[in-house]
């Protein structure tokens, strides 16, 4: 019943309207969905451990990190390597037989700790620089 009304009043509306609509509404989908942040995700393995485990624990399992970066509010980002990226890049067209490039960096555990060392934050990033990375 819905159904069939939609269709009636899209029916009525002039093409421009029509389209106007149509890009509004993409576009308000497209900004609903993006709750994932370009280059970061969470951290299956240690986001659960979040308020529990300490600098002193990660550097245990993990081994020292790659860096540390003190914040203004006596907070501290710390990276770890977690694994190679592969990220392809296309040019051209398939009708110039375009080539490929994949270039291989990588993939970062990073960890924001607070003041006191506990875990406030985990996340995977394939930001270059730690004062990049943020967590979803």
């Amino acid at each position: 019943m819905l159904a069939t009304w939609v269709c009636k009043w899209i029916n009525r509306l002039p093409m421009r309207r029509l389209l106007l609509l149509s890009t509004a509404a993409l576009t308000l989908a497209g900004c609903a969905t993006s709750s994932y942040r370009w280059g970061a995700t969470d951290d299956p393995d240690w986001a659960p451990r979040v308020g529990q485990a300490t600098l002193a624990d990660v550097t245990r399992s993990l081994g020292q990190p790659v860096a540390k970066l003190p914040l203004p509010s006596g907070d501290m980002k710390v990276r770890w390597f977690g694994r190679p990226l592969d990220v392809t890049e296309q040019e051209g067209s398939l009708e110039d037989y375009s080539v490929r490039k994949t270039e291989t960096r990588a993939y970062w555990r990073d960890m924001r700790f607070d003041a006191k060392g506990r875990l406030t934050r985990a996340w995977l990033s394939d930001q270059r620089e730690l004062a990049e990375s943020e967590g979803p």
